[in-house]
């Protein structure tokens, strides 16, 4: 399912163009980031079926943390498994 985000403020992390108001979701993966969705010739043809208004929210980039502790987990891979 494709899913249009309009209407936001999306930091996109990338330097030529660090802010975007819109962006289309498929299968999971961005698939296309702007600022006037309705008025895209690439998506005029295929507008995704569901679309959420964000009202302005922010929206960044998803961070994955491990949280270990780095000088714990050094320690760690000195020791024999016992397991």
């Amino acid at each position: 399912m494709r899913t249009l985000y309009y209407n936001g403020k999306l930091f996109t992390a990338d330097p030529d163009r660090l802010w975007a108001s819109s962006m289309v979701v498929e299968d999971r993966r961005i698939t296309w980031v702007g600022n006037r969705p309705f008025q895209d010739v690439s998506l005029r043809e295929n507008l995704p079926e569901r679309r959420i208004d964000l009202k302005g929210r922010f929206v960044a980039p998803g961070f994955i943390d491990s949280h270990m502790h780095l000088l714990g987990y050094g320690k760690l891979l000195e020791e024999v498994s016992l397991a």
